[in-house]
């Protein structure tokens, strides 16, 4: 089953880079994202999804036909309040950049604001209350992961260096070739050398060639002696500088290695912390066998709390009332703090009651019958027990003129388990 929120990485509007999800509400997910083209800019982002009624399919939203109305009134809403916000200035807590449409819905583009709180975002109470993290704490996880990489691109260019030095040493240190070089009588003495003659070997000659000179007794030595002297001096000043190049190889070599190690170390204490990091997070999201056992004991309160027999009981009783109590009566059934109420939105019964004793004058006689109800959801919020209903209702109102109207109404409401029995925690109409 695919998640109904957009995976982190993935890319909205051309420009915005998802970071997490920060949270939601029952028709807005909040997204925190960087924009891609600007290094350290990040922004917030609301995505329109009707918790309820909505599905993810890849990456756009696919919401049901019937509530496809609210859907659509509540985005014409977002456009609507985008456009007085900029045509008349006003300053608000949370900046509103611009809104976008993409993947069947509708963004809105926020600004990014540290350590703010989530339901300054959202239109409607939050299902969790968190906090947005420091700007730091953001930059600081993108300069561990290039630390990570510039570690990792170091141990690799070393490698390479140790064996590029390692096959040339092997390939040209020891293999000598023969050449030949002429003393002063134009006699050809034959000389051991590398691959092919590098400076060593031409100083090695001049040096031949000089000491010839400058050494040349006054009475002439025979080919024999010439010829041993001549190679004692090219031995000793060869193997001199032999030595003194495999000293200089040596060297490098062992500094690489210890720079390697030194590499080797910093990259796996990295992993172990990383590792650590990992564990205590694993830890932490893994349910143990008991808390398994406290979700299904709480999963099985829930169906007897919000079973089909007490849900259609209260629904027969909330129709009886709203067709023929009083509005005084009619708010009982209402909780103190009403999440909507078909077009108000966070109100209390009091403007509830005001909306009813309007609708009833212009209504005197009204009947309405529950055919059919769904529960769609049950849970838990901050210790509070819940259940989302789908209601289908017939209805049939008139008034003393003679004005008569009829039909069928799909509703959704959320009702609230209290010490006082269930109450009416939001209710409207689906189209």
């Amino acid at each position: 089953m695919s998640s109904k929120y957009l995976p982190n990485g993935t890319i909205i509007g051309g420009h915005y880079k998802i970071i997490d999800v920060l949270g939601e509400d029952d028709f807005e997910i909040l997204y925190l994202v960087k924009n891609i083209h600007r290094e350290g800019s990040f922004f917030v982002i609301k995505e329109l999804f009707l918790d309820v009624f909505s599905e993810r399919k890849g990456n756009s939203v696919e919401t049901i036909p019937e509530a496809l109305g609210v859907f659509n009134k509540r985005k014409a809403e977002i456009i609507k309040e985008i456009g007085n916000i900029s045509r008349r200035n006003i300053k608000e807590d949370i900046k509103v950049f611009a809104y976008f449409e993409e993947n069947n819905t509708i963004y809105t583009c926020m600004a990014y604001t540290p350590n703010a709180n989530v339901e300054a975002y959202l239109q409607f109470e939050p299902k969790e209350h968190t906090k947005l993290p420091q700007l730091e704490e953001l930059t600081q996880i993108g300069k561990e992961k290039k630390k990570g990489y510039r570690i990792w691109l170091i141990g690799v260019i070393l490698v390479a260096f140790i064996g590029s030095l390692f096959f040339a040493y092997n390939q040209y240190g020891d293999k000598l070739k023969r050449f030949y070089i002429w003393d002063s009588n134009k006699k050809a003495i034959e000389l051991n050398s590398t691959k092919e003659r590098n400076k060593t070997e031409i100083k090695a000659d001049n040096v031949v060639k000089n000491v010839s000179k400058i050494e040349k007794p006054p009475v002439e030595l025979n080919r024999t002696e010439t010829k041993e002297k001549i190679d004692l001096l090219k031995k000793s000043f060869v193997e001199e500088n032999k030595s003194k190049q495999e000293h200089l190889v040596v060297k490098k070599v062992k500094k690489s290695i210890k720079e390697i190690n030194s590499t080797k170390k910093d990259i796996t204490k990295d992993i172990n912390i990383s590792s650590e990091k990992n564990i205590t997070k694993v830890k932490e999201t893994n349910l143990t066998t008991q808390e398994l056992s406290k979700k299904s004991k709480k999963d099985n309160n829930l169906s007897k709390v919000f079973s089909e027999e007490n849900l259609h009981k209260f629904l027969k009783k909330y129709i009886k009332i709203t067709a023929h109590s009083s509005s005084k009566k009619i708010m009982k059934l209402y909780d103190n703090k009403i999440t909507r109420y078909f077009q108000f939105k966070n109100i209390t019964p009091t403007r509830v009651g005001k909306s009813v004793r309007a609708y009833n004058r212009k209504w005197k006689y009204r009947k309405f019958k529950l055919l059919n109800f769904k529960i769609l959801k049950r849970y838990s919020k901050n210790g509070v027990n819940y259940c989302d209903v789908k209601t289908y209702t017939k209805w049939y109102v008139s008034n003393p003129n003679g004005k008569r109207k009829s039909g069928y109404s799909k509703g959704f409401m959320t009702i609230k388990d209290t010490k006082d029995g269930f109450k009416v925690k939001a209710i409207y109409g689906i189209r």
